[in-house]
């Protein structure tokens, strides 16, 4: 019997593979819909939907409300504002790591974890990994959890490269080419509404028994990323399948009603690092079924997972600041609201008008846009309705819920917030009291690094360390297929002789000679202007060895200037108020330390010599903020 070329007939095993994943999938998206009571008896995505609507400021219509057309109807920006606050405070700037290279006998190889953190820095800067930093903080205070995928992508796609082309006249020759799109480590967001985990009541992701990232997809990306699979031939639309087709176990039921026309593809990447299973199926089609590939005795998921808020400590899913401050903000929401209203009402009152004067005020409330005349028979009889206009209880009251929302996150002094005659001791006390608040971020984001640097190293390991096979053309048309290894170059690290500059590490099967690497040096030095070094290694030379991460603690809180001018100023008034001969003793120093703090050079100035009366220095000492500082 002759079968098409584009007829799906799965094995057996194609068949019990894609049933299983379906029946996991749907375990999965069973729990995912079910309500939990830390979500406040919601589901994850209305928990979701929730947060980001109040991030945004999202406010339902005044019909949906009750509310009549003139009343009010605004979402106070505390929330965004804060959040946006905290997120631009905690993570604007990626962490310094530390790396040690360890053996199975315990011992340290300072020469591997040197080359291993300039690999970890070579990947890294080829993205812009502040504004990375920046949207995973975001994603993990909004939704309350991010996940970060961290992989490696290979994808080639039919570009035009232009040949020849004509300004003047626009005429242009192009030639239609298979280029290599992406070839390198890649990390981004997951969206938590794609991820699936078999338990919520597991918090690591890396001890998750099962994991599924379900994604639907267009066409187009489909076949970029799939298109080369063996059997993407076979992926079809739910539309495209014929009665026999489906019978073929295309599992059409099961998938059918989450496509749509503009994404018409559903691809389950199924992970069991247990049972060392990683399959990926598309539209009941098995594209690929393989060991996982991150890890050789451990095996990991290529995901990195942290959250905002805990719930408790053993849920998979973190608490949102939108979340956490809604109960302050909804009642801010109301007062702001009923108090302009309020004021509206005050501006323009009803008028109370007497039976007497009824019929004068019908004919009159014509002319009232065009004459501020109204004759009444009895004056005693009109007056405007007592209505109070905002007073200061209800101003008080909004004082009280707004020191709720700090308590419940930041003050306005963290937030940018200027705020009058704050002295520099009461900035430095709120910068501590926020400091605790985000202690708990950095803690959590310092959690998400460790695991993002683990997962990009096991991704070098993997990958990089691998030969680029390449054919070349040789004489009479054949083919020669060579290997190449790879390069890097790493711009301003430290290199051997304690100096900045440019390291080249390259990979390869067989060392050169010292002569070789000296004359390359020079060559490259030569051209570049700038310090050059090479490192050679074997594609081996990495492997068999376990990588230890530790992030640099100083280097997590973010350097605020107006907080260390704060305190600097603090310093000086304490020293001079407390410890006068100790203040002119190191004024030289003090300059120095405070024109850092103000991001000056102090070499700029010139020093001067200390006076010799110290009573008279002393009397004129005063704080920057107009208080005395010696008595």
């Amino acid at each position: 019997m002759e079968t098409k070329t584009d007829e799906y007939i799965p094995t057996q095993e194609e068949q019990d593979i894609a049933k299983k994943i379906y029946t996991v999938f749907l375990k999965m998206k069973e729990l995912r819909d079910k309500p939990w009571q830390y979500f406040n008896n919601r589901t994850l995505k209305q928990f979701i939907d929730d947060s980001e609507l109040r991030f945004n400021g999202y406010v339902p219509s005044k019909a949906s409300q009750g509310k009549e057309e003139w009343q009010a109807n605004v979402f106070d920006p505390t929330t965004r504002n804060k959040v946006e606050a905290i997120a631009a405070s905690v993570g604007l700037t990626p962490p310094d790591v530390e790396i040690a290279a360890v053996n199975e006998k315990m011992k340290q190889d300072a020469n591997r974890a040197e080359i291993m953190r300039n690999l970890v820095r070579n990947s890294y800067d080829r993205e812009n990994q502040e504004e990375n930093t920046y949207f995973e903080t975001l994603e993990m205070i909004v939704k309350g959890t991010v996940i970060v995928y961290d992989g490696y992508l290979v994808s080639k796609a039919k570009r035009k490269v232009i040949k020849e082309y004509d300004p003047l006249t626009g005429k242009m020759e192009y030639e239609e080419e298979e280029l290599v799109v992406k070839d390198d480590c890649v990390d981004f967001i997951v969206p938590l509404e794609n991820l699936y985990v078999r338990e919520f009541y597991i918090p690591n992701i890396q001890d998750q028994p099962e994991i599924c990232w379900v994604e639907r997809k267009t066409k187009e990306s489909f076949k970029e990323e799939f298109g080369r699979y063996p059997n993407y031939k076979y992926v079809k639309n739910k539309g495209a399948l014929t009665n026999e087709e489906t019978q073929l176990r295309f599992f059409k039921e099961l998938w059918q009603h989450r496509t749509t026309e503009d994404e018409p593809v559903e691809v389950i990447k199924y992970f069991n690092k247990f049972k060392d299973e990683f399959i990926i199926v598309a539209n009941g089609v098995v594209l690929h079924n393989s060991p996982m590939i991150l890890g050789k005795k451990e095996k990991w998921y290529p995901f990195a997972k942290t959250i905002g808020k805990a719930f408790s400590s053993d849920f998979f899913y973190g608490n949102s600041w939108p979340n956490s401050m809604m109960g302050e903000q909804d009642i801010k929401n109301i007062t702001w609201n009923m108090m302009i209203d309020k004021m509206l009402r005050s501006i323009s009152p009803q008028m109370l008008i007497g039976n007497t004067n009824k019929d004068d005020f019908d004919t009159e409330d014509e002319n009232y846009s065009t004459d501020t005349r109204i004759y009444v028979q009895d004056i005693n009889q009109v007056k405007p309705m007592p209505i109070s206009g905002v007073n200061a209880g209800e101003i008080k009251m909004l004082e009280i819920i707004n020191r709720g929302l700090d308590l419940s996150s930041i003050d306005s002094t963290q937030q940018g917030i200027a705020q009058g005659n704050v002295t520099a001791r009461a900035t430095v006390i709120a910068n501590e009291n926020a400091k605790k608040l985000k202690g708990a971020l950095y803690m959590f984001l310092t959690s998400l690094w460790i695991q993002k640097y683990k997962l990009r190293i096991m991704n070098i390991l993997t990958y990089y360390t691998q030969p680029k096979v390449s054919v070349i053309l040789g004489e009479g048309g054949k083919k020669n297929i060579i290997d190449e290894y790879r390069s890097f170059l790493v711009e301003n690290t430290e290199l051997s002789n304690g100096m900045k500059g440019t390291m080249g590490i390259k990979m390869t099967d067989t060392l050169p000679d010292q002569n070789e690497v000296d004359i390359e040096e020079e060559a490259q030095r030569s051209q570049s202007g700038k310090n050059y070094e090479v490192i050679y290694i074997t594609s081996d030379y990495l492997d068999d060895w376990k990588y230890d991460i530790k992030v640099i603690s100083e280097s997590v809180y973010q350097k605020d200037a107006s907080y260390t001018i704060a305190k600097m100023e603090d310093k000086n008034m304490t020293l001079a108020k407390f410890f006068p001969e100790q203040f002119l003793a190191n004024k030289e120093k003090l300059f120095k330390d405070t024109i850092t703090a103000y991001d000056d050079d102090p070499d700029n100035y010139e020093i001067m010599p200390p006076a010799l009366t110290l009573p008279a220095q002393t009397e004129a000492i005063t704080s920057p903020v107009g208080q005395t500082g010696l008595p």
